[in-house]
Formats: C-alpha cells, structure tokens, sequence
C-alpha cells in the first residue's frame, strides 16, 4: 500500500512510520501465505493419502459365501434376518434414513416386478434380507443385492467366494458376479430369477403375501425354518404390502373362459342421471355445450376408436368423441384378458418390446385395472402395471357374450 502526503496531507515522520508498518504487515503476511500453504499441502497429501489407502481397502474386499438358510445366492457376512426389526405401531413413522434410503432405491424395481407375476412386497422383503439393507460389498460395489453370479447387460465385479469340494475341502475362488446400474435394476432382474426357474412359477401371478412366502420357503429358495416368517415380518414391520396395491396391475378376479368380446358398434351413455358429458375434438379440446347432448342413457353409433388425451375415446360424429369411461363398454376401468384357453398373451413396454415372461401371468380369464391408453406399435394399448400395457385386441370389456 503507498500512501502520498498530496492525498492526505501528513508528515513525513509519520509517512516513514507507515512505510516501515507496511513494510512489518508484508513480512507478517507473507509469512502467513507461506504457512498457509504449507497446511493446504500438508492437507492434500493426507486427503490422497486416505484415498490411497480406502482403494487399497476396496481392492481387499471380504469374500462372499453361500448361506443357503437366507436364499440361494452369496452373501456378506452382515446379510441375515438380524436386520429386520420386530414389527411395531411406530415402525411405519420411523425409520432410520438409511433403511428409507434403501427402498426409496429400490421401490421402482420391485413395482416393475409385477408386471412378472413377483409381489413388490415379496422382492422388497428378499432385498432387505439378502443385501443387509444394501450395505454388503456386493451391494455398495456392484449393486447386486441377491448375490446373483454371471454378468448383467455384458457387466461383471469379482469377489473371492468360498467353495467346497468333495476331497478337498474349502478353498478359496474370484468369481464373476453380476454388477447393476442401480440397487432398482437388481431387484427388477431379480423376478426373472422366479420365472427362469420353474419350480417357482407357483408364485407368479399370486396376490396374497403371506401364500407366496409361504410357497417360496416350500419350493426351497431358502433352508432356515423361519424363512417365510421373516418374509412376512419384514412387510409388515415396514409396510410393504401397500407397494402391492401401488404397484396396480393387481388381478381383480376371472371370468369364464371363451366368452364372444361385447361388440362396441353401439355406445351407450353413463353418467349421472338427468346428466351429460362433455365431448372432445381429436386435438384434445372439449366441445363446450355438448354435455347437453350427450346425456345419460343416450344412445350412439361408434363409427371409430382413437387415443385422446390418454384414454379411449369414440368417435360419434363429425370429429365428436366420447370418453369409453362415461359408457356402458367401460366396466369400472376393468379389462378381462380375451385369448385362448388356459394361455396367456405378453405384455408390450412403452417402447415397443415384450415384458419377457408376461404371458405367465397375464391369462385368458383374469380380469386388470386399467390406468392409461396409449398407442403402441400402432394399436391401442391398455396400461396394466407399471410400464406394462396389454393390446386392445387381445381384451374384452364386460362379461362379454
């Protein structure tokens, strides 16, 4: 800092003053620079250093081994039914962020996991036990909650295992374990485990819990005698089961087999009595006033059939259509899988492509929920689960007759 007597008008005493205080301020600062930056140094070389030395522990990664008694995968030694709680009126209102954490992750997976026949509770329950609430090795380096072998979309992370052979004994291997995007993949692909392998496919399709857990503790997905009482501890203490109905897609019950479609040529109005609906263009937009033409027991002819605004809609007039839901073909939202006996059709995902294995659980006679209408593949589509939609063709509304 230079100060000038022009500016301020002091003394030259006083101005030699200042120089030699700024001259001892300089020093004092950069001195203080120096130290300062040594710290800095000092504090990135132990930040290195910890980084070092956490690669080095990754790289000494404990093994993983079978534990049959908690499912037919390799597990951590933290995995077990030791981190289920035992069920409480105050579990539903805390949970420690970890746990919340955990099946905010992998709710999406286990929802998708209906549309294959698996209960979201069931998987949940599995995923908590199998993975130690997602902080085994397995879980935090590869995203492989159940312990799967093998690779996942061409992805793979080695573990030594623990293995065993007649004559000689227990000896130690790197295996190839399947490594996911997301905690939610893993779950997902875990349904396939239940449909590649038949003895399971008691379980598909199957809406109680308490029967599933109880089917798969029978068919030996796990040794421990308790097996399917931790399942149905676990969704109880931490509410799992509401992911079933969330989940949508649930079967409302069945109807005979091979009954005729109920022809749709003749709509006919429901709503409220004395009551009309309104009536839209094929841009989406209401036609104001048509709510008085449309009423209540009125009937029409359906010349066609389009998607507007994500749901069905008939067309009665010169660019009118009518909403499915406020007519008689509409059965409360509910479709009935219509195709041959004793067989199943599968479901088509958003894009295009078949949910593989759908057609196990999604049979001639069971009747769905419907939650949205899109065109797929250029025919209309029915939204069943999650991501999930049935062909209009392969449905019927009704009883039929």
């Amino acid at each position: 800092m230079k100060l000038t007597n022009k500016f301020i008008g002091i003394s030259g005493a006083t101005l030699m003053a200042l120089s030699a205080f700024n001259a001892t301020a300089s020093s004092v600062f950069a001195e203080t620079t120096a130290n300062n930056g040594a710290e800095v140094e000092n504090t990135i070389k132990e930040k290195q250093a910890d980084e070092k030395a956490t690669k080095q522990n990754d790289k000494q990664t404990v093994s993983v081994n079978k534990n049959s008694s908690i499912g037919p995968g390799y597990y951590s030694s933290n995995a077990g039914f030791q981190n289920i709680a035992q069920p409480s009126i105050f579990m539903s209102f805390y949970m420690a962020s970890y746990q919340t954490n955990f099946l905010n992750q992998i709710k999406a997976g286990a929802l998708a996991s209906k549309a294959k026949g698996v209960l979201p509770s069931i998987t949940a329950a599995q995923a908590i036990i199998e993975s130690g609430w997602g902080t085994s090795k397995l879980s935090t380096l590869g995203n492989n909650l159940f312990g799967i072998k093998g690779s996942y979309n061409g992805q793979s992370i080695t573990f030594p295992t623990s293995e065993y052979a007649p004559g000689r004994g227990y000896y130690t291997i790197n295996a190839a374990f399947r490594k996911y995007p997301s905690w939610s993949a893993s779950v997902e692909d875990h349904a396939n485990f239940f449909i590649d392998n038949p003895r399971y496919h008691n379980i598909l399709g199957k809406t109680d819990y308490h029967e599933v857990a109880r089917l798969i503790q029978q068919d030996g997905y796990a040794t421990a005698p308790n097996y399917a009482a931790q399942l149905i501890n676990a969704i109880d203490t931490y509410g799992l089961a509401a992911w079933d109905h969330e989940a949508g897609g649930s079967a409302v019950a069945s109807t005979p087999v091979g009954t005729v479609p109920e022809p749709e040529q003749i709509a006919q109005i429901v709503y409220k009595p004395g009551y009309g609906v309104l009536a839209f263009q094929n841009t989406g937009k209401s036609i104001a006033g048509s709510n008085y033409k449309f009423k209540d027991g009125t009937r029409w002819k359906v010349v066609n059939t389009k998607v507007i605004n994500g749901e069905e809609m008939y067309l009665v007039g010169n660019n009118t259509y009518i909403p499915k839901k406020y007519t008689s073909h509409y059965d409360n939202g509910i479709i009935t899988i219509h195709y041959q006996p004793n067989y199943g059709v599968n479901a088509l995902h958003a894009d295009g492509t078949q949910v593989q294995g759908s057609n196990k659980v999604f049979k001639t006679g069971t009747r769905w929920n419907v939650k949205y209408t899109r065109v797929i593949n250029g025919e209309i589509c029915y939204l069943v689960g999650n991501d999930e939609y049935i062909p209009k063709k392969y449905t019927q509304w009704g009883k039929g007759e």
